[in-house]
């Protein structure tokens, strides 16, 4: 009995010890990040400026930042997103190897890349289990690389800490440096963007369309960026992503006119059919003229990309939150808050319940002893929560899709005490259901196949495994017919190699060969396949 007691002891410490070498321990930042030079989508080849990181056998994300073309206009339409182009396109696919700057990719590369707008390559860790033993975070964005945490575990991701990519999106606008001297005759400058130069505004918060050289400044949204304060001392706006940033407060009070604070970040259109993300918005600055008292705009949340079999939350949080701007402008406007992030969730079941957080950040408050009102800045635009399934958000995910609160402007002397003074909390975020993370594991096009023995003159049909659209087999006048994927050879009187092209939906062109050994030559035959 005493045997069969130690027998089982051992065997239960065994069993632990196993359970224990298939759960990896993880905190801080688990991704490598680098920007990417060139996409040579028919030769799955990436060129990148720093492979440190990357082996073959890596799991790897490939994903454009930037692009979508906006509205240029001198109007509050600016910033509008006429189309997205590129931008937001991503899919998962593993390093076939690694080659000086390039990375050749095992599987097709299925989407569109514009390297001129900030696409980067994260390293995505694959895990049996995983356990978050203190915080999980990303790499801030840099405007090249990082705003991402992306992960994979094949079995259950338990959560004793939090997942946080609070603030790592689009970086918040900078208050402007050319400083204007204080006039009333300063006061209402109405346009939607102007340059550095000017004073007349604040820098614009980051967003999913590139700057326009000399358009990086003033009220007009940068796509999901929100837009600086103009003249005079007016608030920057929130950051949008899923929903619509908050504007920014008004101009000082004594200025004759209307309000010239910041819009708020553009919403984005998500869809299961289109299948792009985003980070959040950045905030706009707040103006400032003599007084050097603005505050700059607060940065969006980044993406979190989770794939795993099971998700265990123990009640911790997973958070992609816009930045709140919590510095206090003096004399001058008050930077805007950071749209939410975007948390994408393909997991199959939850054993117990996560916090899920995408809230817009707060804006700026104005805080001075002048009685004239200042304008604070707008609250971030919630982001989105995207879940793989078709019912329900998951019973066990507690949401937090908040929009911002817009700051206030503070001095009991004056008649805006405690106010917003024009500016407005960000919208609240939204869910998506029928998340498909992409993929793309399509393996080589084409394989015509072993190399065979056929008796001498007899007729042989050739096969192509193939995705392809058309094909072209050669020497063509041995066939009936060269141009179908399955063609018939009618008689093979010699040893011949014969090759096959084939072109998929994506116009990438790949080859492969099949020799047939004719009886005669059957000793070279080894193993089954001619060599």
């Amino acid at each position: 009995m005493l045997r069969l007691k130690i027998l089982f002891t051992g065997l239960l410490f065994y069993w632990a010890l196993q359970s224990h070498a298939q759960t990896s321990f993880i905190s801080g930042i688990i991704n490598f990040y680098t920007a990417v030079d060139s996409v040579k989508m028919c030769q799955k080849r990436l060129q990148v400026q720093n492979t440190v990181n990357f082996v073959a056998g890596d799991r790897v994300l490939l994903i454009q930042m930037q692009g979508a073309s906006i509205v240029n206009l001198n109007t509050s339409l600016f910033g509008t997103v006429l189309f997205y182009n590129e931008c937001g396109n991503y899919e998962f696919n593993t390093i076939q190897s690694v080659s000086g700057n390039f990375i050749y990719l095992k599987y097709a590369i299925t989407r569109t890349y514009d390297v001129s707008n900030k696409v980067q390559l994260v390293k995505v860790p694959v895990y049996q289990n995983a356990t978050v033993f203190n915080d999980v975070v990303g790499q801030p964005w840099n405007g090249s690389t990082g705003g991402i945490i992306a992960m994979e575990v094949n079995g259950t991701l338990s959560l004793t800490s939090d997942i946080n990519a609070n603030a790592i999106g689009f970086r918040g606008g900078a208050t402007n440096t050319t400083l204007v001297p204080y006039n009333f005759s300063n006061c209402g400058f109405t346009d939607y963007f102007t340059d550095a130069t000017t004073g007349n505004g604040a820098q614009k918060g980051e967003g999913i369309a590139a700057y326009i050289t000399n358009s990086e400044y003033a009220r007009g949204a940068q796509a999901n960026g929100g837009g600086g304060g103009n003249q005079i001392n007016s608030g920057g706006a929130g950051g949008g992503n899923a929903s619509i940033g908050g504007n920014g407060g008004d101009q000082m009070s004594a200025c004759p006119g209307g309000v010239q604070g910041g819009q708020g970040g553009k919403a984005l259109a998500y869809s299961n059919a289109n299948n792009k993300v985003f980070m959040g918005g950045g905030g706009g600055a707040g103006h400032q003229d003599n007084s050097i008292q603005a505050t700059d705009g607060k940065a969006g949340g980044g993406i979190i990309f989770i794939k795993a079999n099971t998700l265990s939350g123990n009640g911790y949080k997973i958070r992609a939150n816009g930045e709140d701007q919590t510095l206090i402008a003096g004399l001058d406007g008050a930077g805007g808050g950071g749209g939410g992030g975007t948390i994408l969730l393909e997991v199959n079941s939850y054993t117990s319940n996560v916090d899920v957080n995408v809230k817009g950040g707060d804006g700026g408050t104005v805080n001075n002893n002048n009685p004239n009102c200042h304008g604070p800045g707008g609250g971030g635009g919630g982001g989105l929560i995207w879940y793989s399934g078709l019912g329900a958000l998951p019973a066990a995910i507690t949401p937090n899709l908040a929009g911002g609160i817009a700051g206030v402007f503070i001095n009991a002397a004056s008649s805006c005490n405690n106010s917003n003074a024009g500016a407005q909390n960000g919208s609240a975020g939204t869910t998506l259901n029928g998340l498909q993370m992409v993929y793309d594991n399509i393996p080589s096009l084409i394989y015509a196949g072993k190399d065979t023995v056929v008796c001498t003159g007899a007729a042989i049909t050739l096969h192509a495994t193939s995705g392809g659209t058309n094909y072209t087999w050669t020497p063509a006048g041995a066939f009936v017919n060269a141009n179908v994927q399955n063609p018939v050879v009618p008689s093979v009187t010699a040893t011949t190699t014969y090759a096959v092209a084939a072109t998929n939906q994506y116009g990438c062109v790949e080859h492969d060969t099949i020799r047939v050994v004719t009886s005669a030559a059957a000793h070279a035959i080894v193993s089954g396949d001619a060599t």
